[in-house]
């Protein structure tokens, strides 16, 4: 992981460095629908301990921020943010010898700081297409529990990785830039954590003297529907440092 880190930092170093000669600062809220998807390792989980059956799947969350874009030039730049991000799922228990079914939703809040190199193409005088990726540092607020409505199960997500953890992201999407208005996006974007997010555990009591129990862990992986605009703002002209000759 510091490796990673550590390239990542030498890379903005260079890039920014090298690529001196159209800078533009921009600065833009965004809102990130998030899609319940099977993508990857996301879900549906099921779970069986015979009578005893749950299943955990993604559900409809969402995100909001803002980002700051430092271009380099027209064709690379960087991107970081902060982002409040609600990851939803939704859990069906269910008593397979007596038909006993139950539900509940609980939703794991976490900030995320996402840092991304984007690399742009130009698709017409104002329209843009871009791709990104890079790593994004997550701080999960703290553990979740809920019961289902009858309150004979009971689920509890402890937080796997501690307060802090990592996730990679992409990014792909399309830009309209106007020349007094600023800019319009939409895209998607890929969040997939380094590691499962939370221990998952869920009890039911079928009786004072029969509890079964099941455990999990989930990803807390998720694409998203992303929706910005970037307040306009015009290209950070480059100082020159011209040194005189002395005469003698």
């Amino acid at each position: 992981m510091k490796h990673t880190l550590l390239f990542f930092v030498i890379l903005f170093a260079c890039a920014s460095s090298a690529f001196a000669q159209e800078r533009l600062l921009t600065v833009g809220l965004q809102v990130k629908p998030i899609i319940p998807t099977d993508i990857s390792d996301a879900g549906p989980i099921v779970l069986e301990n015979d009578p005893f059956r749950a299943t955990f799947a993604p559900a409809l969350g969402y995100g909001y921020g803002m980002v700051i874009r430092n271009g380099f030039n027209k064709s690379l730049s960087y991107e970081v943010g902060i982002n409040y991000v609600k990851r939803k799922f939704s859990m069906l228990c269910e008593d397979l010898d007596s038909g006993i079914t139950d539900k509940s939703d609980f939703g794991l809040v976490s900030y995320e700081i996402p840092n991304q190199l984007l690399v742009y193409i130009q698709l017409g005088d104002r329209l843009y297409m871009n791709t990104a990726g890079g790593i994004s540092f997550n701080a999960f607020a703290s553990a979740v529990a809920s019961k289902g409505q009858n309150n004979r199960f009971q689920q509890q997500s402890l937080l796997n990785t501690g307060f802090i953890s990592f996730s990679a992201i992409a990014n792909i999407g399309f830009e309209y830039r106007t020349p007094k208005s600023g800019f319009f996006y939409i895209g998607a974007s890929f969040n997939k954590p380094f590691k499962p997010v939370t221990r998952t555990t869920v009890n039911y009591e079928r009786s004072s003297f029969e509890t079964f129990t099941l455990e999990t862990k989930l990803s807390g992986t998720y694409l998203t529907l992303d929706l910005r605009y970037f307040f306009h703002s015009q290209p950070i002209k480059e100082k020159k440092n011209r040194t005189e000759k002395k005469k003698k």
